[in-house]
Formats: C-alpha cells, sequence, structure tokens
C-alpha cells in the first residue's frame, strides 16, 4: 500500500498536537516514526507510533533539569520526557559546547521511550560533528560472558 508523505506526517501530529503535545515536538515526533518507516524498520515505524499512542499518556512538555554542567560535560535528568525530544535537547546543547570546547559528552536519565538513538547520531552528524549514541535503560536483559545472571 502507498501512502502519500505529507499526509502521514499530518495525520500523525494531529494525534499529538491532540494528545497535549506542542506543534514543534509533534513534528519531531512524527518525523521520527517516519523516518524509520521509509528505512524500512517497519518495527521503529508507524506501528510503534500507535503503540506509544495507545501506551502514553501526553502531556504538555516538561522541564529537563541539569544535574551537572561542565565546559564539556552535561548530565541532565529528563523527568519522564519522551527520548526524541530530550535526546534533542541535549544534542543541541551538546553541539554548541563541542564547537567552543572541541568535544562533549553528555549523560541523560529519566527519558521516556527512545525509539531510535541512532536518529540522535545522525541529527548531531548533521551539525558537522561526530556522535557515539547509546541506550542502557530498562532492566538488565543480558548474562555477561561465562554468566548466567542477567547483569547488562
Amino acid at each position: 500500500m502507498k501512502v502519500n508523505i505529507a499526509v502521514a506526517r499530518k495525520v500523525l501530529c494531529t494525534i499529538l498536537i491532540k494528545k497535549g503535545i506542542a506543534i514543534h515536538d509533534a513534528s519531531i515526533i512524527a518525523d521520527e516514526y517516519l523516518e524509520g518507516e521509509l528505512q524500512g524498520k517497519a518495527s521503529h515505524g508507524l506501528v510503534a507510533f500507535f503503540s506509544l499512542v495507545k501506551k502514553f499518556v501526553f502531556r504538555t512538555k516538561r522541564s529537563i533539569r541539569v544535574i551537572k554542567k561542565t565546559h564539556a560535560y552535561l548530565f541532565v535528568d529528563a523527568h519522564g520526557e519522551l527520548g526524541f525530544l530530550a535526546g534533542r535537547s541535549v544534542a543541541d546543547t551538546l553541539v554548541t559546547m563541542a564547537r567552543k570546547e572541541g568535544v562533549a559528552i553528555g549523560f541523560i536519565r529519566q527519558m521516556v521511550t527512545w525509539l531510535r538513538p541512532g536518529s540522535i547520531a545522525h541529527y548531531i552528524a548533521e551539525k558537522g560533528f561526530i556522535a557515539l549514541v547509546m541506550n542502557t535503560g530498562g532492566k538488565a536483559m543480558v548474562a555477561p560472558p561465562g554468566g548466567y545472571e542477567p547483569m547488562v
């Protein structure tokens, strides 16, 4: 089935706005899911979007609190903010820091649903920087080599 991307984006944004997401943020979220779909990653595309809408009760944007910041280090508490939004916000700050210092590292805690960490790396790369983005959230599910108990 063929779907017009502009129409799909408008539908996704409309749903998010009705759930209390700001217009700008709705656009970021819709693009994230559409890109997953366009990359052929159905599990991170439109199917995932509708599970997000069913699973979460949306609200207005939550404030991200800086826990520690130096010239090249940033640690924030997202207070339950959506990962795509927290990631973009932190990425923008890190890019500014890296322009001045040559390097920057950031950590985010307590964010919700980080769909595709690679999209934040791509976002940073578009600004001319190299990024390594990882997700270590959730419960331990992997045993270390030679082990039986999940620890990672």
